[in-house]
């Protein structure tokens, strides 16, 4: 939380060069971060993160529907912001929105499906049986202003927008 402050409306999230322990969240400390981790752990659950920031998420399970973030970009190299929703198995991801902050002109689209996608995502035949993705170049200088990445997620269908036009379709 303090690495987040709400202003006028906007959250503004700030990145830190951290030189202490961190306890993990208990949503990315599971098995897969034990397993790469877990000579890194001290006291069970905390990590030593070089830079550590900060994120919002819900406790609500959503799916299908419009989903929006309104963002502006720093000139920050090696910051990757991020808008994206798991699946129920935690495994399963779409990515409406990340980038990198050397990368003021472009944003990434994805959906990850180690597996193929859990139920959260697809029905029967309106399943998304692989991964999609990649980083979509804009005209636009994404640092110099507010700008509105939004995702549709319909059955059989993910749609992103930039600024009200389309930029992906899986």
């Amino acid at each position: 939380p303090e690495r987040m402050e709400f202003e006028n409306g906007i959250c503004r999230f700030t990145c830190y060069r951290d030189t202490g322990l961190v306890e993990v969240p208990g949503w990315q400390l599971d098995s897969n971060f034990r397993k790469k981790y877990e000579s890194q752990l001290f006291e069970g659950n905390k990590f030593k993160y070089f830079y550590t920031g900060s994120n919002v998420w819900s406790n609500e399970q959503y799916g299908k529907g419009y989903f929006e973030i309104r963002f502006r970009f720093q000139n920050a190299y090696g910051m990757w912001p991020a808008f994206w929703m798991y699946g129920n198995n935690q495994m399963d991801e779409i990515d409406f929105f990340e980038s990198k902050g050397e990368r003021n002109s472009q944003v990434h689209i994805d959906i990850h499906c180690p597996y193929g996608c859990d139920s959260h995502y697809h029905n029967g035949r309106n399943s998304f049986p692989m991964m999609f993705g990649g980083w979509i170049k804009s005209t636009l200088n994404l640092k110099d202003g507010f700008n509105v990445l939004a995702g549709e997620w319909q059955d059989g269908y993910v749609k992103w927008y930039l600024n009200g036009v389309g930029i992906g379709y899986f």
